[in-house]
């Protein structure tokens, strides 16, 4: 996972990729970096939501944490707000 420090690290253009958006103060962070863990073939690019505000607007965030995934550059699943480990496979499947 890429933990973004500059909005050009941001890869759009990658076959497949997720964009994982949070706080990291947010109770369900640490659960959802070991769920993303178990993917380590996919690229997980991190947005904290404080730093980066253009990037929430841009992707419609309303809830936290927040994971987009992406095939092409154009969304096809995402998870808001607390989730269970079995919702969150099942997109990625």
């Amino acid at each position: 996972m890429l933990f973004i420090t500059n909005e050009n690290e941001l890869q759009l253009s990658l076959p497949q990729q997720a964009l994982y958006f949070y706080l990291p103060w947010e109770p369900f962070h640490h659960k959802y970096l070991v769920m993303i863990s178990q993917f380590e073939h996919l690229p997980f690019f991190a947005i904290d939501l404080d730093a980066f505000p253009k990037q929430v607007k841009r992707f419609s965030i309303r809830s936290i944490p927040s994971i987009l995934l992406l095939k092409g550059g154009k969304e096809t699943a995402r998870l808001e707000g607390k989730i269970t480990a079995s919702a969150f496979q099942s997109i990625f499947v």
